[in-house]
């Protein structure tokens, strides 16, 4: 597949015509970033913005009192630090790779000559955006109302999605970063969820039945 049609792949490039298509497979670059690479910076500046064709990203904020508070985990087909591309105001969550991923990077000035001659990307955008804003609200629910066993088993069924045959590797106290939970806690509900046979735990990796 030529970078014409993984760009197609991205709910904000899928219903642009060929012409425009080969417009921005001029500009973006693609690059594979390490796993547990921090791409965006809380309260840092940015520019660009990072369209994930393989691996995963998690999403988090680090509160006032040093507390990592998870957003969201992204992956194949989805966008982060899209706001970048908008605006110059500091970095509002951190994001970091979870596992060695590809990405297209698309910065702010060759967005908005992109923008200028395809105003319907602005379109695309804006349902980009109102689609995070959808899923924060939901992720930030879950956490306000779920118990720590149903919270873990949602982001294990999220994760599975961005691994081969389901094998989640990621130590458990790296799980337990995106959960939102201390590493004896998350322990607990894992070997909790082996025992009736949902997972098969072993070192540095979780697989799901």
């Amino acid at each position: 597949m030529d970078k014409r049609e993984k760009l197609k792949q991205f709910p904000l490039f899928k219903d642009l015509s060929p012409r425009e298509i080969e417009i921005i497979s001029q500009v973006v670059k693609e690059e594979i970033l390490p796993a547990h690479t921090n791409i965006i910076e809380q309260d840092g500046q940015s520019n660009l913005a990072y369209f994930i064709q393989e691996g995963g990203t998690k999403v988090y904020r680090i509160s006032e009192d040093g507390e990592e508070v998870n957003l969201a985990v992204l992956g194949e087909g989805e966008v982060v630090g899209e706001m970048a591309l908008i605006d110059d105001e500091p970095r509002s969550a951190n994001v970091d790779t979870i596992q060695e991923t590809k990405v297209f990077i698309l910065s702010r000035t060759d967005f908005n000559r992109i923008l200028i001659s395809n105003p319907e990307v602005a379109i695309s955008l804006l349902k980009t955006f109102a689609k995070r804003v959808r899923n924060t609200n939901e992720h930030v629910e879950d956490i306000l109302s779920r118990n720590l066993g149903e919270r873990t088993w949602k982001v294990l069924l999220s994760l599975a999605n961005y691994f081969p045959n389901k094998d989640i590797n990621l130590s458990q106290e790296e799980l337990a970063g995106i959960i939102g939970a201390t590493r004896a806690r998350v322990t607990e509900v894992l070997n909790d969820l082996q025992t009736q046979g949902k997972i098969i735990l072993s070192h540095r990796n979780i697989h799901l039945k």
